[in-house]
């Protein structure tokens, strides 16, 4: 095990230049479980450059027994996906997730493109981001800056953070179907939310369901509250058409196959089926 600084306030040098450091109150100690010393350092000195204090540990069955016996859990745990023990990230979110002690411990993955098939499982376990290795310590801090740009003191704004990594993960798939139940299950679950409506149309477009994205784009009132559609053939065929169609069409029990979606503030699943 290495030890970068004890588990304490930080004082952060960036106080004065940085708007990172109003987030440091959320994420003030973490511990970084990488296998690999070159990633290990980059990102140790990328959390202290945000004035994070970290421990850190080469394999996972280590940071386990830490997770298991220190009084006060970390804030945040970046992880490899596994290590030589045979031990993986897995077993790390299971272990917050059933643990009461760590319901505001948030948990991303640093992870090769070749271990993606992690990423699925892991989000269903409550999973916050994930970082694609290998990197250089200016992309991670750049990374890790705008994620922590996001994160606030309201945990429920997390669970949309998360979500914003799968629809990354999800996009990059040939098959569009994921990513649309991954939207069905979040407009299910969180219907005032304009955007996710949006993202809802686009997805449905993907998909090949031009009628129903038309549909949905055109009774989401998305440049009132100035949401972006990232397709330019969709919204201009929704301008082209003009009108709104009754608004019933979508949004009453928008139908679901199967999907799971994990709220991890609260360390629920919840399970949604027709």
């Amino acid at each position: 095990m290495e030890e970068t600084a004890q588990l304490v306030p930080p004082r952060n040098p960036l106080a004065k230049e940085s708007p990172v450091t109003e987030t440091s109150a959320v994420f003030k100690n973490a511990i970084v479980i990488e296998e690999r010393t070159d990633i290990r350092t980059i990102t140790k000195d990328a959390l202290k450059e945000l004035g994070i204090n970290s421990l850190a540990f080469d394999r996972v069955k280590d940071g386990l027994t830490y997770l298991k016996t220190e009084e006060k859990p970390p804030d945040w745990i970046l992880s490899c996906v596994q290590t030589a023990d045979n031990s993986n990230v897995l077993q790390v979110l299971r272990q917050v997730l059933q643990d009461k002690r760590f319901h505001k411990t948030r948990v991303s993955l640093l992870v090769f493109r070749e271990e993606f098939s992690f990423l699925p499982l892991a989000f269903e376990l409550g999973l916050l981001s994930y970082h694609t290795k290998p990197f250089t310590k200016g992309e991670l801090l750049q990374e890790l800056k705008e994620l922590l740009g996001e994160i606030s003191a309201d945990y429920l704004q997390h669970s949309f953070i998360a979500a914003n990594y799968l629809r990354k993960y999800l996009s990059e798939l040939e098959d569009p179907k994921p990513l649309l139940k991954l939207e069905e299950s979040l407009v299910n679950f969180f219907p005032d939310k304009p955007e996710l409506f949006v993202k809802l149309s686009e997805a449905l477009y993907l998909a090949g369901e031009t009628e129903k994205a038309k549909a949905i784009l055109a009774n989401t009132d998305y440049q009132k509250h100035g949401i972006p559609v990232i397709i330019p053939e969709l919204e201009e065929a929704v301008s082209a058409e003009g009108g709104k169609e009754t608004r019933s069409s979508f949004s009453t029990a928008y139908g679901v196959e199967s999907v799971m979606c994990v709220d991890p503030d609260e360390a629920i699943h919840r399970q949604v089926t027709n």
